[in-house]
């Protein structure tokens, strides 16, 4: 278990978000902070300091990867993870030139979540 490692889920659609929230916990032994937008997760990363972000990229407002480049010059950025259902060229390019870690396509699975998260985190 690695309960001192934090991970913001950004994940609009409960569903996705409990899954994937349950495997970062009990198969990664994370601990796992949920937002369903960019701006509940903008709120939580004003309160506590994360070590990864895993998020989304369609969402109502705005989109996971306009989220993350908002981030783009915080001090001590995590490192940042995007789950889609639509995998496009043009996601992936700006997904680089953010430069996001990883980029995985939904349906996401365990095997995805520890060959992608667990690098330098576990």
């Amino acid at each position: 278990m690695n309960n001192d490692v934090r991970v913001l889920l950004v994940e609009d659609h409960e569903c996705q978000a409990t899954v994937l929230r349950k495997w970062l916990e009990h198969l990664l032994g994370l601990d796992v902070v949920t937002a369903d937008n960019a701006e509940a997760a903008r709120q939580a990363l004003a309160q506590q300091s994360f070590d990864l972000i895993v998020t989304d990229i369609s969402m109502p407002g705005e989109d996971g990867l306009s989220m993350v480049e908002s981030l783009r010059d915080w001090p001590n950025r995590p490192r940042v993870i995007i789950t889609t259902a639509a995998v496009r060229t043009d996601y992936a390019i700006r997904a680089l030139e953010l430069k996001v870690e990883a980029f995985i396509a939904k349906p996401v699975r365990p095997q995805q979540i520890r060959e992608k998260i667990a690098p330098g985190i576990l």
